[in-house]
C-alpha cells in the first residue's frame, strides 16, 4: 500500500502486488508529498484490515526521498529508504560527520489497522510537541476562500462580526496583508504590514475583544521576483541566474542554505510576531524545487543543496517555534504537499488539501488518516456547492475542524446546520479527535461507503462517520463497529437505540433505508450502563 497523488488529489490509497524486481516510491521535487507520500506498507497476502502480518515504513523527513522495495529471485523482499540519490552528493572531509534522516519501521500482526494505530500512537507520543498532543485545537475561520487577497480593514472586521453566533474560536487572516500583496505576483519576502490596506492592530484588537484568537499567514521559504528583498538580494533565491531560474507561481524558492537569507527572513517575521499578539501561524510552501542551485555553495558542493535546503528550513522552524512556544503553527504546502513526520515535529497540524469538493475530500481524508492522527489533519467546511453545509460540516468533524468561506453569505438555516455539528465537535474533540483509537470501517476505494470510527481510551464513547458515494435504494444494511466494550450498553444518536457493544460489533448499526449521493451521518455513541446484566 502506498499513497501517490497530486495537488488537490493527495494521498490516493493504492494497493498492488509486489513482483520480482524493484519498486521505487520517491520524490525528486525538493519536498514531500503531493506526488508520493513518504510512506509504504507491506501487507502479507493473507492479511486484511484486522488480521495478519504487515510492515509500515515512513521517513521523518520533508525533502527528496526514495523508498526502494526489491523482490529477489528467492522471493526475499528488502526495503531501503533514505534521501533520494538523484542530484544528491555530499563532500565529507576527514573528521566531518553526516546525520541521515530518521525513519520509523513498524510491525503488526493485527492487519493494516494495527499499522495505522501504531503510527498514530508513535506520532502522538513521540513526535508531536507534547504541549499540543492533548490540547484541543480551536475551531477556525480562515479568510482565504472568502475573499482571497481582496480585503480591507472593514471587510475583515465584518467577517469577524458575522461569526458571533457560530462558535468560532480562531480567526485567521490569510495571504494578502503584507508588502504590496494584492495578487500572487509580488511581495513574498517583504514581511511588512501593508498599512494602507489593513490596520492589523485594529483587526487583532477587535478579534480579541470578541473572545477569539487571531492567526496570520506566512510563506517564509519563498520569494517573489517582484519584491524588495529579491531586488536587493537576488542571490537569496535558488537558481543559477535571473534568466535561468525556474519561476513557478510567480515565485522563487528562498535559499535557506544561505544563513544570511535565513536570518533576514527570521528577523522580519520576529518583528511581526513580537509587535502583534498572534495566536496561530499558517506556514505555507506553494511550489516545488526545480533548480537546486545555491549561490552560497561552491561548485563542488551543489549536490548538497536539496538536503541543506531542508536543514535550513528546519532551522528556521526550530528557531521560531522555540521563540514562540504558545503560537500554534500549522503547516501547509499548496495544501498537502508536505504532509510528513518531519513537519509534524515542528507543527502539530497540517492543511490536508486545497481540494474543497466534499466528494474528493472524503477520499483524501480517509487515506491520510491511514498514517496520520486525526488531530493533525486540517478539515474545513468550504463554499463548494457539491453538497449542503450539513454534509460538509459532518465530513469536516473528523479532523481539525474549521471553515473557509465568507460568513456573511450564510443563511440562518446554513448557520444552524453548521452550528449543530460544531457543538458536537467541541464535545468529541479531546476524547475522540485528539486521543481516540481510529478504525477504518468501510473503504470508499472498495465499496459505496466511506466509514470511520474513533473510540475513546476508556471505550465508553465513540463517533462514527459514514458517507455514501452513490445513491442506493432501501436495503438491509448494517455497519459493524469496532473497539467497544462487549458487555456495556451504548445509546447512539442515529436511532436512539440502546444496545450492547457486542451487538454493535457482531450485528452492527442498522442503516437499512435508502441513501442519497454524499449522504453523511455523524453518529455519537455513549455508554449508558457499564454492563448489560
Amino acid at each position: 500500500m502506498h499513497f501517490p497523488g497530486d495537488w488537490i488529489n493527495e494521498r490516493n490509497e493504492v494497493i498492488e502486488p509486489l513482483n520480482h524486481g524493484l519498486k521505487r516510491l520517491y520524490s525528486n521535487l525538493g519536498r514531500s508529498s503531493h506526488e508520493q507520500n513518504p510512506v509504504a506498507i507491506l501487507i502479507d497476502e493473507n492479511a486484511n484490515q484486522d488480521h495478519g502480518e504487515c510492515y509500515g515504513f515512513s521517513h521523518v523527513y520533508s525533502g527528496t526521498f526514495a523508498i526502494d522495495i526489491n523482490v529477489d529471485k528467492l522471493n526475499m523482499t528488502r526495503v531501503s529508504m533514505g534521501i533520494n540519490d538523484e542530484q544528491f552528493s555530499w563532500l565529507l572531509n576527514e573528521g566531518d560527520s553526516f546525520v541521515v534522516p530518521e525513519g520509523i519501521m513498524i510491525f503488526s500482526n493485527k492487519g493494516i489497522e494495527g499499522i495505522t494505530q501504531t503510527f498514530h500512537n508513535i506520532i502522538r507520543e513521540n513526535l508531536i510537541n507534547p504541549q499540543y498532543v492533548n490540547k484541543v485545537r480551536p475551531v477556525i475561520l480562515n479568510s482565504w476562500e472568502g475573499c482571497y487577497m481582496d480585503f480591507d480593514t472593514q471587510k475583515i472586521i465584518d467577517y469577524i462580526d458575522a461569526i458571533d453566533d457560530m462558535n468560532i474560536e480562531l480567526f485567521v487572516l490569510d495571504d494578502g496583508w503584507f508588502g504590496k500583496r494584492d495578487n500572487d505576483t509580488r511581495s513574498l519576502g517583504d514581511w511588512v504590514v501593508n498599512e494602507k490596506k489593513i490596520d492589523l492592530a485594529k483587526v487583532i484588537a477587535h478579534t480579541h475583544k470578541k473572545g477569539l484568537k487571531f492567526g496570520l499567514w506566512f510563506e517564509p521559504e519563498m520569494i517573489n521576483y517582484d519584491s524588495d528583498l529579491f531586488r536587493e538580494h537576488p542571490e537569496y533565491a535558488l537558481g543559477y541566474s535571473s534568466k535561468e531560474r525556474a519561476l513557478s507561481r510567480h515565485q522563487f524558492v528562498l535559499d535557506t542554505v544561505n544563513k544570511e537569507a535565513l536570518d533576514n527572513v527570521y528577523n522580519q517575521i520576529t518583528k511581526i510576531l513580537d509587535k502583534y499578539t498572534i495566536d496561530y501561524v499558517k506556514w505555507d510552501h506553494n511550489r516545488n524545487v526545480y533548480d537546486a542551485y545555491s549561490h552560497y555553495l561552491p561548485a563542488n558542493r551543489q549536490g548538497e543543496t536539496y538536503h541543506r535546503l531542508v536543514l535550513g528550513s528546519y532551522e528556521l522552524m526550530d528557531r521560531l517555534t522555540k521563540r514562540y512556544p504558545n503560537i500554534l503553527f500549522e503547516s501547509c504546502a499548496s495544501g498537502g504537499g508536505r504532509y510528513d513526520l518531519g513537519m509534524l515535529y515542528y507543527m502539530p497540524q497540517v492543511w490536508t488539501s486545497d481540494e474543497m469538493d466534499p466528494m474528493e475530500r472524503l477520499y483524501i481524508q480517509y487515506s491520510t488518516n491511514r498514517i496520520y492522527p486525526l488531530s493533525t489533519m486540517g478539515a474545513h467546511i468550504g463554499k463548494h456547492k457539491t453538497a449542503d453545509y450539513s454534509v460538509k460540516a459532518k465530513l469536516s468533524a473528523i479532523g481539525v475542524y474549521g471553515l473557509e468561506l465568507d460568513p456573511r453569505t450564510l443563511s440562518e438555516d446554513e448557520k444552524k446546520a453548521i452550528n449543530g455539528v460544531t457543538k458536537l465537535y467541541k464535545e468529541i474533540r479531546k476524547p475522540l479527535i485528539n486521543n481516540g483509537t481510529l478504525y477504518h470501517l468501510s473503504s470508499p476505494y472498495a465499496s459505496n461507503f466511506m466509514a470511520l470510527m474513533s473510540v475513546s481510551e476508556d471505550q465508553e464513547e465513540a463517533i462514527v462517520q459514514i458517507t455514501s458515494i452513490k445513491k442506493e435504494t432501501i436495503k438491509y444494511r448494517f455497519l459493524k463497529l469496532k473497539g467497544l466494550l462487549k458487555d456495556a450498553l451504548y445509546e447512539n444518536t442515529y436511532d436512539k437505540k440502546v444496545l450492547s457493544g457486542q451487538h454493535y460489533m457482531d450485528i452492527g448499526l442498522n442503516l437499512s433505508r435508502g441513501r442519497n449521493v454524499l449522504e453523511t451521518d455523524l453518529i455519537h455513541l455513549k455508554v449508558v450502563k457499564k454492563s448489560k446484566e
